[in-house]
């Protein structure tokens, strides 16, 4: 019986020791996720012009090397034959 009380104790102590560090902890993890918040907030926005010329690019850069590969296939078919 004396086993159980002293093991009952002991859950108590350490349920109470997290509800603290939990509680003393809460204003440093509400601050950390206001101020991640906030930086993201104020970082600037890109421009959607430029994300569009951007993305135009990228997708000319792709057009040009699916025509060099067509290339390829079409010598190497002509090759074959």
């Amino acid at each position: 019986m004396l086993f159980l009380f002293w093991g009952l104790l002991n859950a108590v102590a350490r349920f109470t020791e997290r509800f603290w560090m939990v509680l003393l902890r809460s204003p440093l993890k509400l601050s950390q996720w206001f101020f991640r918040g906030s930086i993201h907030l104020l970082k600037p926005k890109d421009d959607p012009k430029k994300q569009l010329a951007q993305v135009l690019a990228r997708l000319e850069e792709l057009r040009k090397e699916e025509d060099q590969l067509i290339e390829q296939v079409k010598k190497f078919l002509a090759s074959e034959n």
